[in-house]
């Protein structure tokens, strides 16, 4: 009886546990998306930055049967960026992806490029279920989910913020029972300044 009822016990605490996990996650995001950010800009070699998101994601891809592929433009130099928000963006972006993926042969791409304006460009695509063309005009407004119980609806709303905050875009295209493919696009007219360098040399962004 005793062993029951501890066992019951444990479930209980489980389930409660995840709703807590839950509603601090949700005031969390309200309170990334809602309060006025100090941009904290700092000199972010993108290409470091998703080769160490896609070794910290490697475990929980592997045991999702998700194949990640990294195609990175060695040509991008570093930049003068919001490190956090950019940070959370891409996180955000990879485990929608993750999200989407068919059982076992799913795909995840993440590339980088410079575009013919010279701006630098984040891809991160993947072979998911897709996104149906009446959500797709849905997709930033917040709270707008999909997810029902297991999203806040405020993943991609913060990260079209955090982009635009540092005077950048994030784009979406998607087919049905294909794919996603999820676009930032930095604009930048100057190179980051290395360690040492003066400090007019700071990056301008454009807006």
């Amino acid at each position: 009886i005793h062993s029951k009822s501890y066992e019951s016990l444990e479930e209980t605490w489980e389930v409660v546990r995840r709703g807590l996990g839950r509603i601090n996650t949700l005031v969390q995001d309200m309170l990334d998306y809602s309060r006025a950010r100090v941009i904290d800009r700092r000199r972010v070699d993108i290409n470091s930055l998703l080769l160490e998101l896609s070794a910290t994601f490697a475990d929980d891809f592997a045991k999702r049967g998700i194949d990640c592929k990294l195609a990175l433009d060695e040509a991008l130099q570093p930049m003068m960026l919001d490190a956090d928000g950019l940070e959370k963006s891409l996180v955000n972006l990879l485990v929608n992806a993750a999200e989407a993926m068919p059982e076992d042969r799913g795909r995840i791409d993440l590339r980088t490029r410079l575009n013919d304006e010279g701006n630098t460009v984040i891809e991160v695509e993947d072979n998911g279920s897709g996104i149906p063309k009446e959500v797709m005009a849905r997709i930033f407004i917040p709270f707008f989910t999909t997810k029902g119980s297991k999203g806040s609806g405020l993943g991609l709303a913060m990260s079209k913020k955090f982009i635009e905050d540092m005077g950048g875009r994030i784009e979406v295209e998607s087919r049905p029972r294909i794919g996603s493919r999820c676009q930032i696009t930095l604009h930048i007219s100057a190179p980051a300044p290395r360690l040492g360098e003066a400090p007019e040399l700071e990056t301008q962004f454009e807006i």
